[in-house]
């Protein structure tokens, strides 16, 4: 999975008004966890946009002080009224150690086969929570569901994907193709129908 990549500035003031200052100069107060050493930083607004604004999940490769730290975010902080990003909280990876994270689910191929045969596909969930290594982490879930058919489930015991557990119980239903009510109506109808002649008839 490639990774994207920023440019920090190390924070030297802390406090309130200093991330205040910040935000004003257009730029995002961050700070850097689970390395040798906790780092406080700020990216540009342009460059969190990259990272945020995006439906897949990211890996960051930040520069900082002249090393490269990668990392994966851990929490946003936003403006209630202008949803602008106040701060970020990254946590840094190391391969071959697991992580918990939350991937978005993505839905491919051609259309579910209960769908050709007239139902409806219903997507559940739109993210799972995993584990996984960095070296196994992915910008989505990607799922197949060309085989599903009318009135079935995919749930999380049907996904097999190498390298990722999903944490959530395997009965989760993550997408299924459902009946229509107009579809489920129509028998009805014909059948009722079919049985106004004959009602008439005995009259």
């Amino acid at each position: 999975m490639n990774a994207i990549q920023l440019n920090g500035t190390a924070r030297t003031e802390k406090g309130k008004k200093a991330a205040a200052s910040l935000r004003s100069a257009g730029m995002v107060p961050c700070n850097l966890y689970g390395s040798k050493e906790n780092k406080s930083f700020s990216l540009s607004n342009a460059e969190v946009r990259h990272l945020i604004y995006t439906p897949d999940f990211q890996i960051a490769d930040i520069n900082l002080d002249g090393s490269t730290h990668r990392a994966i975010v851990k929490e946003i902080q936003m403006d209630p009224v202008t949803d602008e990003v106040t701060h970020l909280d990254f946590l840094a990876i190391e391969n071959g150690k697991s992580i918990t994270v939350q991937l978005p689910v993505r839905i491919i191929g051609g259309s579910p086969k209960g769908v050709r045969d007239g139902g409806k596909l219903q997507q559940k969930v739109r993210k799972l929570k995993v584990k996984t290594i960095p070296e196994r982490l992915v910008p989505a879930l990607e799922l197949n569901l060309e085989h599903l058919e009318l009135g079935k489930t995919f749930r999380v015991s049907d996904i097999n994907i190498e390298g990722i557990e999903v944490m959530l119980a395997a009965s989760i239903p993550v997408a299924s193709v459902f009946v229509p009510r107009v579809v489920k109506e129509e028998p009805k109808a014909a059948a009722a129908s079919a049985a106004a002649p004959a009602a008439a008839a005995k009259k």
